[in-house]
């Protein structure tokens, strides 16, 4: 369904990027998610991030890696002075 409207799609594993490299027949965006700690989804560390970024670029030239998306782990806290600590640099 989010395929056949054109939808970017949140990724966090291998197989499910298999799945949508199989099913893909347009070009689909993809963001890689990774979980800051907060328990939702996404990657559990940024080395299984690239992981599946790496995935994506290699899994069809119909895929392609156009983002990240992450919840902070304090994004319901008022002092938001840590959340520097939670980001990851850009190589």
């Amino acid at each position: 369904m989010a395929l056949a409207a054109g939808a970017d799609l949140m990724a966090w594993s291998e197989p499910f990027v298999a799945e949508v490299a199989v099913a893909a027949w347009a070009p689909v965006r993809m963001h890689v998610t990774l979980d800051r700690g907060l328990g939702r989804l996404g990657a559990r560390d940024p080395a299984e991030a690239i992981t599946v970024a790496c995935a994506i670029v290699e899994a069809s030239p119909e895929l392609g890696v156009v983002g990240t998306v992450t919840h902070f782990a304090t994004a319901d806290e008022a002092d938001h002075a840590h959340r520097a600590d939670q980001r990851i640099p850009a190589p």
